[in-house]
């Protein structure tokens, strides 16, 4: 954990100040509300999809077409037998959230391990992904500055 000067949150070790939570804290939390929203709006019933077929067989223990997912299919054996609610579908659909949730904290995870001994990367590749035309005309601008630098005019 990184600790600085100040009194706030920071995340990361070392970036802003106080004490940070860290990597893992910090995709913990993302998972804890991924998890929170997909439970939410979780489908009571049978998704679209083959999402009738892989419950059954999970249900029954049977094997879907192929390749048959049986890892899938045993997860969510074990999540009709222990996770709370009404339907086998509503149970194997929480367990889905919940996986998803867990892909979504690991991928956070990988990619705030990866960039945090350079945020800028991180930052910069936000920015030009959500803000595209900001960036444009910021590099046509700042290409625009240099020009004017190596000819000495205004």
């Amino acid at each position: 954990m990184g600790t600085g000067a100040g009194t706030g949150i920071g995340i990361g070790t070392g970036i802003g100040t106080g004490i940070g939570i860290g990597a893992g804290g910090a995709a913990g939390a993302l998972g804890a509300a991924v998890a929170a929203l997909y439970a939410a709006t979780l489908p009571p019933s049978l998704p679209g999809g083959d999402a009738g077929e892989l419950i059954t067989a999970a249900y029954e223990l049977g094997v879907a077409h192929p390749p048959g997912y049986p890892l899938f299919t045993l997860l969510a054996k074990v999540a009709t037998g222990l996770l709370p609610g009404g339907s086998p579908a509503s149970r194997v659909n929480l367990l889905c959230g919940f996986l998803g949730a867990a892909a979504a904290s690991l991928l956070f995870y990988t990619v705030f391990s990866y960039c945090e001994a350079q945020p800028q990367i991180l930052v910069g590749t936000a920015a030009r992904r959500f803000f595209p035309a900001q960036f444009v005309a910021h590099e046509m601008m700042r290409s625009s500055l240099h020009r004017n630098e190596d000819t000495g005019e205004e």
